[in-house]
């Protein structure tokens, strides 16, 4: 039987396709998650567990690439690990149906609450440089909220966070088995977060580097070396590297509990009760 082609994501950033161009192996660890659901912070704690928490890199862009992102030049060549020897990383926000996983490969997912991931979306809009002007997350709260629930799923116009793209994700990654985090549990507890995460990489950590690993990677941290751990830092993508991590946004937005009622009533409708009360998790709840 010839085995059937992943189907292909795409979006102004990112192409799927562009995993044809690796061969992933046995202790390979792929980090797939939606935009804005701690991807990031996942990849700085696995490799930092992988390595020891007194592993140092230029880049965390370098050490763990983004495979599938172009930036807007599809011709751009894929972006490869740094070492094509022993254990590497991944980032990918193409959900796992689309990652040619084979078997012994790390499968880690990471999800968000809805609403938190269509807020972090607005910000992140905030601080590009020269965000595309018809992205789905731009606009009025009240116009992007109707966009964010309504919008259909569209592998050939995967962008930005729609409620539909992040079911997909979520039962993507519930049927590839992956080991699978939510962010307010990370936020509520990051020392239990990353020892699950050492622990399913199978790179246990004493508490030493427990306590090294999370300093390393708390928001103040990475916000001053945001030049390490930023993605496309130093380019000109972001008006500002270090407010890639969220902290003191003079502008925040918040919903009311009437929209978050929308939000949770459309996820109860559409995945039931186990997967809602699952999903719709606030990082202060």
């Amino acid at each position: 039987m010839i085995p059937s082609r992943p189907p292909r994501y795409r979006s102004a950033l990112f192409d799927s396709a562009r995993w044809s161009d690796v061969d992933l192996r046995s202790g390979d660890i792929v980090v797939s998650t939606p935009p804005k659901s701690g991807t990031t912070w996942t990849l700085a704690m696995v490799y930092l567990s992988l390595h020891g928490p007194d592993a140092r890199f230029e880049r965390l862009s370098s050490a763990a690439p983004w495979v599938d992102f172009h930036g807007g030049r599809p011709d751009a060549p894929p972006r490869q690990a740094r070492s094509f020897d022993g254990r590497r990383i991944f980032k990918t926000h193409t959900p796992l149906d689309g990652v040619p996983l084979v078997d012994g490969v790390v499968a880690i997912t990471v999800h968000r609450d809805p609403g938190e991931s269509l807020l972090s979306m607005r910000r992140h809009l905030r601080n590009m440089t020269a965000p595309a002007p018809d992205h789905p997350n731009r606009g009025p709260l009240e116009m992007a909220l109707e966009t964010f629930l309504s919008r259909p799923l569209d592998l050939d116009h995967f962008d930005g966070v729609t409620l539909s793209g992040l079911h997909h994700h979520l039962r993507r990654s519930e049927q590839a088995s992956a080991a699978r985090f939510h962010y307010s549990e990370m936020s509520a507890d990051p020392v239990a977060a990353l020892r699950a995460i050492a622990g399913c990489i199978g790179a246990p950590l004493d508490p030493a580097s427990e306590r090294a690993i999370i300093d390393a990677t708390g928001k103040a941290a990475m916000r001053r070396n945001a030049g390490t751990y930023t993605p496309e830092a130093n380019t000109g993508l972001f008006k500002d590297d270090a407010r890639f991590f969220a902290g003191g946004d003079e502008r925040a937005e918040r919903l009311t509990d009437a929209q978050r009622s929308r939000i949770f009533d459309r996820v109860h409708s559409d995945m039931g009760d186990h997967s809602a009360a699952w999903l719709c998790r606030t990082a202060g709840a």
